[in-house]
């Protein structure tokens, strides 16, 4: 905890320091007085009013407060005995009791305890006041390493400039197909080959005169003549060729239409199919079949109305000839037309030894990440930034290094916009006193018994994430626990923990409730609706929740039952709370209201509720503080959102490096050596529990991207396994895994945030305490409930 400065207010008298003392500089202060003149002569002095003696520095006053550091982060009362500190047990508290007696000596021998806390600030170090006054170069010397770290980082990236990647807009899409493939020469025996295709929706290219098929936008008639027709994966490519070529959009519109109205009998036709190897052209020709694979063949599939990505990577590679160089192939291949030709998006990387390790250098980089966060080195924010710092560094090297414009398409935006929007719209609800308004309620409702208000809290926070997202609902909740527990004069942190993962846990229910069910809901929108969530999701949260409950009441028993002490006197003060500004009270209600019903109307328009969340901000603002910015911006946390950002572009230079690929691969393989006859039951064991786990200890967003081609990749080639099946149990996975630890879910980053602004501190390990139990208790519930619905 941090040094709360010292009420004044008890010190009786000021301290008698002596003459010998120098006398305090007052700097900044522009006086007219004479030199013969003190600063304080600017006043008549009453005769009877004592001038106290000059302070002499070393001498304390015996009522002046001592400090020491406690876990509540408070000075210490006077009354409690100081002279004898508990026993440390084990290093850490041992450190921890030396640091505390350290700063104690120093505060007692200074009056301000917090100015002398920072390590510079003792006087024998080289960055100290006093060092800095007599021996300015000994601080120059000091941080020297500074300069020597930013010329290493410097030197590093002016070496590596050539690997940084600079795309102008468009490059990289190329037009290929079986005849003219795409061929990139490789260096030698390659060690490490990795491909990243990216494909546009098979619907949105068409046939021009040169039997190309490009990026076209085309009035959504292709789309239109797919859904009629449901599910034909490719209409007659004459017919849709004549349709576009060389015609205006009006004439374009009627064609469409006029087609549409047609009772034609669409052909079916496969999707094409991309293959990809390391070939050498042994025979010198120039025909199609002139490249012989020298490593085995990999395959992506396009789809009918969605973008696809696939990522081919081979690992020591040798050549067949020496002589001969090779080359990284990839061609169209389509049953039904040979010569169909396709626009995709290539890059090629070749790597060298580092290629072989790089997963799990990714995966070592994370797990230092945790460890910085769990043991508190410094602050998560700076932590989540030498996290990223790093994993970029690592595809510096990896050849792999993105440009600026990249590293912000890492960003969720969604997550990011959504709390800057909330942030505004709950710091303008906490000036109209309104959270206190409804902690009366809460506590009147409970008759004074923990139990019930622990009930009521959580209950309605899990209500309100299924319906809201769960940031939103904590970022309303929370402000609500914390005044309900300071009325009560106890710690908030139990119900705040306790409170955040029934957010999670009640999220889960709807496709609208946390970001996993949005994406999963987005990406197979042809397969699952809006209702299928909550008819096979709903069950086993409903199920979850009372488990969860006793968990938590079990693990703070002490904390969330019993009896409120002092129950009417509490009530008593409480009833005196009131709305402080109408006017801004019903401003900001009739925004949280239009941007509620804006996230349940979610299903209809599919916005991201980012929008929804900045557009009410905005208008709020444009209301009630038209000039002052500052008063507004200053109820957002910005070291919270920091620390998102820097998380995401962790985790999704992790993906890059491929570790999120390598579970996915390492989920695939489980499941497929399974028996044939139980393969149902693994992959509904294997998704949801691994999923869990891995969305714990990463951020679950770019986890469930990575899942969603796993899961469709296996229903399509495993008749046992249902796809909207292997869904559920990804959304079960990685809903409920984001309750095992602190960076888990963004509801938990939201809550610690908000606590901490309170001044209560949730620490890594705490969180892992509570959460991991929780995080069991709902997977295995929501475990059996699959297995009974689903697979028995």
């Amino acid at each position: 905890g941090n040094f709360v400065p010292v009420d004044m207010s008890r010190v009786t008298s000021p301290p008698d320091f002596g003459p010998e003392a120098p006398q305090p500089v007052m700097e900044g202060i522009d006086s007219d007085l004479d030199d013969s003149q003190d600063v304080g002569s600017s006043y008549d002095q009453s005769d009877d009013v004592e001038t106290p003696p000059v302070a002499k520095k070393g001498d304390v006053p015996e009522d002046y407060p001592k400090p020491r550091r406690v876990k509540t982060g408070k000075v210490a009362d006077e009354d409690e005995d100081d002279t004898e500190a508990p026993k440390a047990k084990g290093f850490k508290a041992w450190l921890a009791e030396r640091r505390r007696k350290k700063i104690a000596s120093q505060a007692r021998l200074h009056p301000c305890p917090v100015a002398h806390t920072h390590p510079n600030n003792h006087p024998g170090s080289p960055g100290s006041p006093k060092a800095r006054r007599n021996k300015p170069w000994l601080y120059a010397v000091y941080s020297l390493w500074m300069l020597l770290a930013m010329a290493g980082l410097v030197a590093i990236v002016c070496i590596g400039h050539s690997r940084f990647s600079e795309f102008e807009y468009g490059e990289g899409w190329r037009g290929i197909s079986f005849v003219s493939p795409y061929a990139a020469e490789l260096e030698g025996d390659p060690t490490l080959v990795f491909n990243k295709i990216t494909m546009g929706p098979w619907e949105d290219q068409y046939i021009d005169s040169n039997g190309i098929y490009e990026m076209q936008v085309h009035q959504g008639y292709r789309r239109s003549l797919l859904h009629k027709h449901k599910g034909h994966i490719k209409a007659s490519y004459e017919r849709l060729g004549k349709l576009m070529m060389g015609h205006t959009p009006t004439e374009i519109d009627t064609r469409g239409r006029a087609l549409l109205a047609e009772e034609i009998d669409v052909p079916v036709a496969d999707l094409p199919v991309l293959e990809g190897f390391v070939g050498q052209n042994l025979a010198g020709a120039t025909s199609p079949e002139a490249y012989t694979p020298v490593s085995d063949i990999k395959t992506c599939t396009f789809k009918a109305d969605a973008s696809a990505q696939c990522v081919f990577e081979w690992k020591e590679v040798t050549r067949t000839d020496p002589t001969q160089p090779c080359y990284m192939i990839v061609r169209v291949v389509n049953p039904t037309d040979p010569d169909v030709s396709v626009a995709v998006h290539i890059e090629t990387v070749q790597m060298g030894t580092f290629g072989l390790y790089k997963e799990w250098i990714a995966l070592t980089i994370v797990g230092l990440v945790l460890l910085g966060i769990a043991f508190e080195v410094f602050h998560r924010m700076w932590v989540a930034f030498c996290g990223a710092f790093a994993m970029l560094g690592m595809l510096l090297i990896a050849n792999m290094a993105p440009d600026l414009p990249t590293v912000m398409t890492w960003l969720d935006f969604g997550t990011l916009g959504l709390l800057f929007g909330m942030m505004i719209i709950v710091g303008q609800l906490q000036r109209t006193g309104v959270f206190e308004v409804l902690c009366g309620a809460c506590l009147r409702g409970s008759k004074g018994n923990l139990l019930y208000l622990t009930l009521y809290i959580t209950l309605i926070t899990a209500f309100l994430s299924a319906w809201l997202d769960n940031v939103t609902t904590v970022l309303l909740m929370v402000p609500v626990t914390m005044a309900v527990f300071k009325a009560m004069n106890r710690n908030p942190v139990p119900l705040l923990m306790a409170q955040a993962m029934l957010s999670n846990v009640g999220g889960t229910m709807t496709m609208i409730g946390d970001p996993p069910n949005i994406i999963i809901g987005n990406e197979l929108r042809n397969y699952i609706g809006f209702i299928d969530f909550i008819q096979n999701l709903a069950p086993g949260v409903l199920l979850a929740i009372p488990f969860c409950l006793l968990t938590l009441v079990l693990i703070f028993k002490k904390d969330l039952k019993g009896k409120v002490e002092g129950f009417n006197d509490v009530v008593t003060v409480v009833d005196q709370y009131k709305i402080k500004d109408f006017p801004l009270f019903w401003s900001s209600m009739y925004i949280v209201l239009g941007v509620v019903i804006g996230f349940l109307l979610h299903p209809i328009h599919h916005l991201n509720p980012a929008w929804i969340a900045l557009v009410g901000a905005t208008l709020l603002v444009l209301v009630v503080e038209r000039q002052d910015a500052h008063a507004v911006l200053h109820a957002i946390e910005w070291d919270m959102l920091l620390f998102f950002a820097g998380m995401f572009i962790m985790v999704e230079g992790a993906m890059e490096l491929g570790l999120i690929r390598k579970i996915a691969q390492f989920l695939t393989m489980i499941i497929d050596t399974a028996p044939p006859d139980s393969q149902l039951i693994a992959a509904i064991e294997v998704i949801i529990w691994f999923s869990a786990f891995f969305s714990a200890m990463l951020d679950n967003i770019p986890y469930t991207i990575t899942m969603i081609p796993v899961i469709e990749q296996l229903a399509a080639t495993n008749p046992v396994l249902d796809l909207p099946i292997l869904a559920w149990a990804l959304a079960f996975g990685a809903c409920l895994g984001g309750n095992g630890t602190l960076i888990g879910a963004s509801a938990n980053i939201v809550t610690v945030g908000l606590a901490e602004k309170d001044g209560h501190h949730i620490g890594f390990i705490k969180w892992l305490l509570v959460g991991v139990p929780v995080m069991i208790v709902s997977v295995a519930v929501a475990n059996v409930y699959m297995l009974v619905r689903y697979a028995i």
